[in-house]
């Protein structure tokens, strides 16, 4: 199943949400290992990952440190007084490993650029989704490459000339960003169901699995996921969506029903718990394959 969702998100064009998807999902894979938190370098690993997704896509660096603190805000929640020092030791470690990493990239565009900055696009997106917007290059004179060593007019955004955008201003763009979020909204709730007609069942029975007594003690994968999931898509919200943005939410998808089924199923007899799994297995990944443009 997950081979021709990576052919059709790899082939479709040359982006680094691929990549930024792959370095997420081995973030999330880390922090569900059983042993998690038993070893002294296990929070500092966490952070380094987290810094890797950062290093792939800046969009990275928020939801990295929002997800950090939900998923050491519910370990103290859940863990014994004796063990909560251990929670917020990891979470430091990885937060402090996190934002050194990221500083010093934020470093080398500061040299670039000339003000420290952790990310480079984040202007010039907010401005694309602006009213009166007008791409640089529809402005109808040619644009030199912005270096000496530039191929094009469009090698770096950041230099091009735009109007910055403040989507609070004024009443018309406050108007103006309600209702590309609207907008947004519906653009990911359809993209979602394009990959799985499953969407609704997959994403209600994940919901219940994580975090109960389903989830497997101590780390609570389903929950780890759930929230990563659930985080993830909000700068594109209140942004702009494309489908290959989403990469990291099909394929979350498609491990979050897995999971589910093979947790519901625990406690059932092995008579009926395996070819029960089977069944519902096989349907979750067909509901990937039968919808989609693979």
């Amino acid at each position: 199943t997950l081979f021709p969702i990576l052919y059709y998100f790899g082939m479709d064009v040359t982006t680094p949400d691929l990549l930024l998807t792959a370095m997420l999902l081995l973030y999330a894979a880390q922090m569900t290992v059983r042993s998690y938190g038993r070893r002294r370098w296990d929070g500092a690993a966490t952070g380094a990952l987290g810094a890797l997704a950062y290093l792939a896509k800046a969009y990275a660096l928020p939801v990295v440190a929002a997800h950090l603190a939900i998923i050491a805000a519910m370990g103290l929640y859940r863990a014994k007084p004796i063990r909560r020092r251990r929670v917020v030791v990891q979470a430091a470690s990885a937060l402090l490993v996190l934002g050194v990493l990221s500083s010093l990239w934020g470093a080398a565009l500061k040299h670039r650029y000339g003000y420290f900055m952790f990310g480079s696009t984040g202007k010039f997106n907010t401005a694309f989704n602006g009213p009166r917007f007008k791409m640089p290059m529809e402005t109808g004179v040619l644009l030199p490459p912005p270096t000496e060593s530039g191929t094009s007019g469009w090698d770096d955004a950041t230099l091009l000339p735009y109007t910055p955008w403040n989507p609070l201003a004024t009443p018309a763009d406050r108007a103006a960003w309600e209702t590309n979020r609207t907008r947004n909204e519906s653009a990911i709730i359809a993209a979602l169901q394009k990959f799985t007609w499953l969407l609704w069942p997959i994403v209600l029975i994940g919901v219940r699995v994580a975090g109960s007594t389903f989830d497997p003690k101590p780390r609570r994968p389903g929950a780890i996921f759930i929230v990563l999931l659930l985080i993830y898509p909000l700068g594109y919200y209140l942004l702009h969506v494309y489908e290959r943005f989403l990469s990291i939410e099909c394929i979350g998808l498609l491990v979050l029903g897995v999971f589910a089924v093979t947790r519901l199923t625990w406690p059932m007899k092995v008579w009926l718990r395996v070819p029960l799994r089977i069944a519902a297995v096989l349907t979750v990944a067909w509901s990937f394959l039968s919808n989609s443009n693979y």
